[in-house]
Parts: structure tokens; C-alpha cells; sequence
């Protein structure tokens, strides 16, 4: 049995949040970090210890790819996440370890999802989860992306639906 949506319900939330440069983390950071807090709060349990699985696509620019910044086109890549934390700790706790949670990650983002899934069980759940994170890069002033990319729009999703997943957090850093 595997489960399949029948329908979708979307929310746009549009928030300011002010961002200065001098933060000790990044907005993909504090993402991550609000992403595992909202799926935690799903859970039917009232122990604080949290465990929360999601996929997190990113712009895959840290790759150790000689000019991978120079690149015209997306270089994107998913991965999955896994955090553990408790809802005790402190936000600057959180973000903390997920910023260094994020770091460790980075030499192993390009592995791809099908090796990792073929490393372990848990991996292979984690490759799994039904949740997905996405950090959109910044926007032009006139609204689009950068490199002529766009979003898709429900009327052009196969059936109504435009994401396999359960649940998608979309957000871009302006």
C-alpha cells in the first residue's frame, strides 16, 4: 500500500521578517530550524525530545565544482535532514545545531538521494519523508527569479496536485 493524495490545500503566507547581515546564521539556517519546529508541533506526542525528517533543496552551489558559481542554469539539489532536537532548548540552541548540522552536511549534498538511500534503513527513510523544505534564492526587483527560472502554478500541476509531497515550505531570502 502506498499513500496518495487526492487533494491539495495551499496557504500563502506573505511575512516580512528583518534580515541584517551581521547575523550569525544564515536565512536557510533559521528555515531549517522553523521547517523541524512546525513538523514537530504535527506529532501527537507531548514529549519535547523531537525527531523530524524532511527533504531540503537548496541551490547546490557549494558543490566542489571548479566555477560552479559562474554556471548558467540550476545547479539544485535535495537532500534529506534530520533533526533532533527538544523544545526546551534555547532558538539560538536550535540554530546553532542545526547551522553545524548543515555544515557537516555539506561535502556529502551532491551524493545524491538514490545512494543514500542505499546506505542504511534509516537513510532510506529519511530519503522517504513526505515533507519538503525549499530555500528559493533571492528575487529580481521585478519579481522573478534569477536565470528566467519560474514557479510552477497550480493550473499547470499534472491532476491539481503540483507536489508529491505532504508538506512544502517555499521561501525566498529578499
Amino acid at each position: 500500500y502506498a499513500p496518495e493524495a487526492h487533494s491539495a490545500t495551499s496557504q500563502t503566507l506573505e511575512s516580512t521578517l528583518s534580515w541584517t547581515s551581521d547575523s550569525p546564521f544564515s536565512f536557510a539556517t533559521v528555515a531549517q530550524a522553523a521547517w523541524a519546529v512546525i513538523l514537530s508541533m504535527r506529532g501527537r506526542t507531548s514529549d519535547p525530545n523531537k525527531d523530524v525528517c524532511f527533504a531540503a533543496t537548496v541551490s547546490g552551489r557549494t558543490a566542489p565544482l571548479e566555477g560552479i558559481e559562474d554556471i548558467v542554469g540550476p545547479t539544485i539539489t535535495t537532500t534529506p535532514v534530520r533533526l533532533q532536537f527538544n523544545l526546551d532548548d534555547t532558538v539560538s540552541g536550535l540554530l546553532e545545531h542545526v547551522h553545524d548540522q548543515s555544515l557537516s552536511m555539506l561535502p556529502f549534498e551532491h551524493f545524491g538521494l538514490g545512494r543514500i538511500r542505499e546506505i542504511s534503513s534509516s537513510a532510506r527513510d529519511a530519503c522517504a519523508s513526505v515533507n519538503l523544505l525549499v530555500v528559493q534564492p533571492s528575487q529580481l526587483a521585478d519579481g522573478t527569479l534569477p536565470l528566467g527560472l519560474k514557479r510552477m502554478v497550480e493550473e499547470e500541476a499534472v491532476d491539481g496536485l503540483s507536489e508529491p509531497f505532504g508538506l512544502v515550505m517555499e521561501c525566498s531570502h529578499n
